[in-house]
């Protein structure tokens, strides 16, 4: 995944200097994975870091066969604005 984003258990992580500069929660059923949130941290918003994350996350998503609920309106409008994503919504 690039940029510097890494999947826990229930999160991807944009790290900058090794710290968590934005991140999005997510719940896996095993075929569907839900975002419901996606937060920058205050100190690096403005600068697309959301979107980078987003774009690293469905890209590691649709790498793993698995559909997407945007339930964030971020990451829905995210699809809404990157067409060729809308092929994961479930």
């Amino acid at each position: 995944m690039s940029p510097d984003v890494r999947r826990t258990d229930s999160r991807y992580e944009l790290l900058e200097a090794g710290e968590v500069a934005a991140y999005a929660d997510y719940t896996d059923d095993g075929t569907t994975v839900e975002i419901p949130h996606v937060v920058t941290d205050p100190a690096h918003r403005d600068r697309g870091l959301a979107t980078a994350l987003v774009a690293a996350a469905f890209a590691d998503l649709r790498a793993r066969g698995r559909l997407v609920v945007p339930s964030c309106p971020f990451a829905a409008a995210f699809v809404r604005s990157h067409p060729e994503w809308a092929d994961l919504v479930a």
